[in-house]
C-alpha cells in the first residue's frame, strides 16, 4: 500500500538523483563511507555559484535521510560541490546538522576541512541496510570493476603458456563465456593462430554461459 519495497530498491542503489538535477554516489569501504556529490547537467538560468548552493543544499537534506533509511554508521566523508563564500559553506552544514537532528541515532558533524570536506560520525546500532540485503559480486569480488577483454585474454594466454604440456597433448580447450567467446573469434584470431604455434596443437573455444566474464578454464587433452 505504501511502496516500502520501492523505497527499499532505491535506497539499495549507488547513486541517488537529486530533483535539481544533480546526483549524489555513494560508496562503501570497510573503513569509512564516501558520499561525492555532483551537479550534473543542470544549470538552468542561474550562475554556476547559485547551481552549486542550490545543489549543495538539496543534497544535504537527502544525504541526512539517506543515512539514516541506509543505517550507515561510523566515519561519512562527503564531498559537497566545491563554493567560493564561507556563507554558503555555512548554509550547507546546518542544512545537513538539521537534516541529521530528525535521525534518532546520534551523530556529529564538522564543518568543512582545508581540503573542502564533511565529516560525520555516526554512531553504529546495528547492521546497514546494504550489509543486511546485499552481498559481494562474485564476478568483481566486491571490487566494483572486472578486467577488460584484452586484460583476460592475456591472462588466458598467459595461462596455457605457463602450463605445462605433455608430449601427448594434441588439443587445448578455452572454455569461457559466450561473450570472450565471440571477442576472441573477432579480435584475437590472430593471436590464437600465433598461440597454436608455440604449443604445437590447435587451440579450441567453447562457450558456457553459467561463466561469469571474468571466469574462464583451460583443458589440454
Amino acid at each position: 500500500m505504501y511502496k516500502v519495497e520501492n523505497q527499499i530498491r532505491k535506497v539499495q542503489g549507488r547513486i541517488i538523483e537529486l530533483v535539481s538535477g544533480g546526483y549524489l554516489v555513494i560508496d562503501h569501504t570497510e573503513a569509512m563511507t564516501t558520499i561525492d556529490v555532483n551537479t550534473g547537467q543542470f544549470f538552468g538560468n542561474r550562475s554556476f555559484e547559485q547551481t552549486v548552493v542550490k545543489t549543495n543544499l538539496e543534497a544535504a537534506l537527502v544525504i541526512g535521510r539517506q543515512l539514516w533509511f541506509r543505517n550507515i554508521s561510523g566515519a561519512i566523508v562527503i564531498d559537497f560541490i566545491n563554493m567560493n563564500l564561507d556563507d554558503h559553506e555555512n548554509k550547507v552544514v546546518q542544512t545537513l546538522r538539521a537534516s541529521l537532528d530528525k535521525d534518532p541515532v546520534k551523530s556529529r558533524v564538522t564543518g568543512f576541512n582545508d581540503i573542502g570536506l564533511v565529516v560525520v560520525s555516526r554512531k553504529c546500532t546495528r547492521e546497514s541496510l546494504p550489509e543486511i540485503l546485499q552481498e559481494n559480486c562474485i564476478s568483481c569480488r566486491g571490487s566494483g570493476k572486472t578486467l577488460n577483454f584484452k586484460a583476460i585474454c592475456n591472462d588466458i594466454f598467459r595461462t596455457i603458456l605457463e602450463k605445462p604440456l605433455s608430449d601427448n597433448a594434441k588439443l587445448t580447450t578455452i572454455i569461457a563465456s559466450p561473450a570472450i567467446v565471440q571477442k576472441s573469434v573477432e579480435v584475437e584470431s590472430e593471436a590464437l593462430v600465433k598461440l597454436e604455434g608455440i604449443i604445437h596443437h590447435p587451440v579450441r573455444l567453447k562457450e558456457n554461459a553459467t561463466l561469469a566474464f571474468e571466469r574462464y578454464e583451460v583443458v589440454v587433452s
